[in-house]
């Protein structure tokens, strides 16, 4: 756990503050990611782990509140508005982003090569499952795009990060949305 003294500052040093602190606890949602992608590679054979990946994933809000409510209780202004929680919320997000594409593509590229092949195979399994099901629905299409162009590692890392950059967007508003709702609560009983 990262510990620091509390203290008051100028909205300049908040900014300063929040985005160090969105820099180290970035780190932390980073490791939290990367241990979510191996739970998602464990659960390619087994339903556990699957949904264990599952619920993991949408506790990143959760994790990112409890980064929050850590770096609050170091800062002793009397209110902080939604922009600079927002701030902190999406910066730690951005950090967290670059070090898991970064992890992602060395394991992709270097420690499981055959990881893309077999996630690609899986889904064009899947999806001529559902053609055969529903023909019209058009599922040929993306099975023919997926034997013409293979995923890459590159690829995928950067389909990661952008999906983490979109999703952490929305998962920043809901963050900053419910600690400014507490920011708001407190205000109200003092």
């Amino acid at each position: 756990m990262i510990v620091f003294t509390t203290i008051d500052m100028s909205p300049i040093e908040l900014r300063q503050f929040l985005r160090q602190a969105a820099m180290r606890y970035g780190l932390l949602l980073a490791a939290y990611l990367i241990l979510h992608m191996l739970v998602t590679v464990a659960g390619f054979n087994s339903v556990l782990w699957s949904v264990l990946s599952f619920f993991m994933l949408l506790s990143v809000p959760f994790v990112l509140f409890f980064f929050w409510v850590m770096v609050r209780k170091q800062i002793d202004n009397a209110r902080i508005a939604f922009g600079p929680i927002f701030v902190f919320a999406y910066y730690t997000v951005f950090f967290a982003s670059l070090l898991f594409t970064l992890v992602q593509w060395v394991y992709v590229s270097y420690i499981d090569a055959n990881m893309i092949a077999t996630m690609t195979s899986r889904a064009v399994e899947t999806l001529t499952k559902l053609h055969e099901l529903n023909p019209a629905a058009g599922y040929d299409t993306y099975i023919a795009a997926m034997q013409e162009q293979p995923l890459t590692a590159s690829n995928m890392a950067f389909s990661s990060m952008w999906m983490l950059v979109v999703v952490g967007f929305v998962w920043a508003l809901l963050v900053a949305a419910v600690a400014s709702l507490f920011e708001n609560l407190k205000k109200i009983n003092n």
